[in-house]
């Protein structure tokens, strides 16, 4: 039973090392798509800006009621839209450690009204940011990009005459920020 018994143990060990070498070879192949991956998202998101670029410029040339104008506004949409698949998924690829520091809710809000002025300004929509400054510890990184998306799809729910509105509150040791819009909403069959 001595044998039997070392030889079952020298077994496991072969199965167990051979196991490793096949999911370090997996780990390798895995790493060499994701690096392929990041780096096919990085050259599609530059023609996607200069496709949205162009966009913004047909927007500039022409009426705001118009087909062309609603094209245009199509094209942005959903450039905006695979921009931020891209970037999602080159999160997978390299996921950013979070780091915490002070930001001011006040100027985050602040870049990113600026970022969406053009497509605000446009669209005809009013944006108004309510609520006192308020300091919170957060990724900025991170937060900025929640909050942009939030924004994008606050302006891409609104038309002409809506609103939005950014609220910024503080009660206690809470803070909360509002985005509020008064466009399309979500339809019923997207709710769940």
């Amino acid at each position: 039973t001595l044998g039997f018994f070392v030889l079952d143990l020298y077994q496991r060990k072969e199965s167990v090392a051979y196991e490793l070498k096949l999911a370090q070879e997996k780990a390798r192949y895995n790493e060499h798509l994701a690096q392929i991956g990041a780096g096919l998202a990085h050259e599609t998101k530059n023609p996607l800006g200069i496709v949205r670029g162009l966009a913004q410029a047909i927007q500039e040339e022409v009426e705001p009621g118009s087909n062309e104008y609603k094209y245009a506004t199509q094209i942005i949409d959903e450039t905006d839209r695979s921009v931020r698949q891209i970037n999602n998924f080159l999160e997978l690829t390299h996921p950013h450690t979070p780091e915490l520091k002070s930001i001011s809710l006040k100027t985050i809000v602040g870049q990113l009204i600026n970022l969406v002025e053009m497509d605000v300004k446009n669209k005809g929509i009013i944006i108004k940011v309510e609520g006192n400054d308020v300091t919170i510890e957060a990724d900025e990184e991170y937060f900025r990009r929640a909050l942009l998306n939030l924004l994008l799809n606050a302006v891409q729910a609104c038309s002409k005459g809506d609103e939005i509105i950014v609220r910024m509150e503080s009660k206690g040791n809470r803070v909360a920020i509002h985005i509020i819009d008064t466009g399309t909403g979500i339809s019923d069959k997207d709710l769940p």
